[in-house]
């Protein structure tokens, strides 16, 4: 089960999905990098959270720790990546979501952005 809604920037995405097998519950967010020049797609995890004794519950996303993260240079391979990355995460067990996910770097090369912040993170 899925339900997607447009993300916080402009042409941005979140999918909130149900994984089939195992009921878990997981969060596809794709968005364009603030103040860069390409698009991540990030899967999260979504823990049930309860306050006031259990009155009060909602889903909170470990954004500080996503499972995968996918990176494209424009807007449409990033609502690709989010459409292929939602049906693994819907359908695959997760032990096989590694096989089943797409290239987390983009075909065409990083754009200069992505390669600067890669360089200040010592991984590029």
């Amino acid at each position: 089960m899925q339900s997607t809604r447009p993300g916080g920037r402009a042409g941005g995405l979140v999918t909130d999905i149900i994984n089939v097998h195992s009921g878990n519950t997981y969060m596809v967010s794709t968005a364009k990098e603030v103040r860069q020049n390409y698009w991540s797609t990030g899967v999260l995890s979504v823990n049930k959270k309860k306050f006031l004794f259990g009155i009060i519950k909602f889903d909170l996303p470990n954004i500080r720790h996503p499972l995968a993260v996918f990176i494209r240079n424009n807007i449409h391979d990033a609502h690709q990546v989010h459409e292929q990355v939602i049906n693994v995460v819907e359908y695959e067990e997760e032990e096989d979501w590694w096989q089943a996910f797409p290239w987390p770097a983009p075909p065409d090369d990083w754009t200069d952005d992505a390669k600067k912040k890669l360089q200040q993170q010592g991984l590029y």
